[in-house]
């Protein structure tokens, strides 16, 4: 099994009943769900756009593997989950490992675009690359344009900044490079679905923020 795939692996059991809220991390998520009483159930989270919303029961057991950004998972995942059946984590991950894979230049390009907030023609221009080049590696490899890895880096960053700067909203949107607070707003409801406000209710939001993940 290849672990160089992994970002994060973790495990929880819910003392009581919640609703989690999952924000996008740039990752791919395996999650075994084991209810007790129930046949455990491994399901599959591909690349999330926005924030999720999820009702879990007390009880519940949840252990999930997270993949670095930008891996490319075999066709046949959706056939080994219908077969998994009863099965456990160990089972299915050496399975979809097997035919994964994480380009070099996709790594290279992903890293990019976390850490720096420069037009897109410079960053493919840094990377050796020509624009239409860049867009054509990171749809083929991740599944998403080069400007949506670009806004939601700047955005995972600007809710880091929002929680812990303590700084007046107007300065964070100049901080985090927006034209404006209004800016700012539009893609704190994008991506979170909270204005920035409101960021500080969604429940471990720190901690996902500093969980390993894109940006």
């Amino acid at each position: 099994m290849s672990n160089a795939l992994i970002a994060d692996r973790w495990s929880v059991t819910l003392t009581e009943a919640t609703v989690a809220t999952i924000i996008p991390d740039g990752c791919q998520d395996f999650i075994l769900r084991h209810q007790p009483g129930l046949r455990p159930h491994i399901l599959w989270f591909p690349l999330a756009n926005e924030t999720q919303s999820f009702t879990l029961e007390r009880g519940l057991t949840l252990s999930g593997v997270r993949l670095l950004p930008g891996v490319r998972l075999p066709r046949h995942v959706s056939t080994l989950l219908a077969v998994a059946g009863d099965r456990d984590m160990d089972w299915l991950l050496p399975r979809i490992l097997e035919g994964a894979r994480r380009s070099a230049a996709a790594a290279e390009a992903l890293a990019c675009l976390a850490e720096e907030d420069k037009p897109l023609p410079l960053q493919a221009r840094q990377l050796g690359l020509s624009p239409r080049s860049f867009r054509r590696l990171m749809v083929t490899e991740t599944g998403r344009p080069p400007r949506f890895w670009q806004a939601l880096a700047r955005a995972r960053r600007t809710a880091r900044l929002i929680l812990q700067a303590q700084l007046p909203l107007a300065e964070c949107a100049v901080a985090a490079g927006f034209a404006d607070q209004a800016h700012m707003n539009r893609s704190m409801q994008r991506w979170f679905g909270s204005t920035p406000g409101q960021l500080g209710r969604i429940p471990d939001l720190a901690q996902q923020l500093s969980a390993p993940a894109f940006a």
